[in-house]
């Protein structure tokens, strides 16, 4: 019995050299909606975490200082194309706090 769907399905396609191209499956992740990848994103998470083994803490420890990194791109964007002020907001701090923090990369 197969498992049921939550509506994404990898697409795979094979290479010449016999490697497995995902390039596909990015396109796709591309244009889904924020809120349905970061529903993705958390089941990922939960998945990973389920697993208490080492390789699994250690994959989690890896994506939490990527997800910071990947925060503070996000808040200089918006500051960039808005304000600190929207940031700070988003944030739940004040301007002059998002500033500090993110300010540079």
């Amino acid at each position: 019995m197969s498992e049921p769907s939550d509506g994404w399905e990898r697409e795979e396609t094979a290479t010449s050299a016999g490697d497995v191209s995902t390039d596909t499956a990015d396109v796709r992740l591309e244009s889904l909606p924020t809120a349905e990848l970061a529903a993705l994103v958390r089941r990922a998470l939960t998945l990973i975490a389920s697993r208490a083994d080492q390789e699994s803490l250690a994959a989690l420890v890896d994506l939490q200082t990527h997800a910071g990194v990947s925060l503070g791109e996000a808040a200089r964007g918006v500051a960039a194309n808005g304000s600190w002020t929207q940031v700070g907001e988003l944030m739940g701090t004040t301007k002059q706090a998002a500033w500090s923090r993110w300010r540079e990369a």
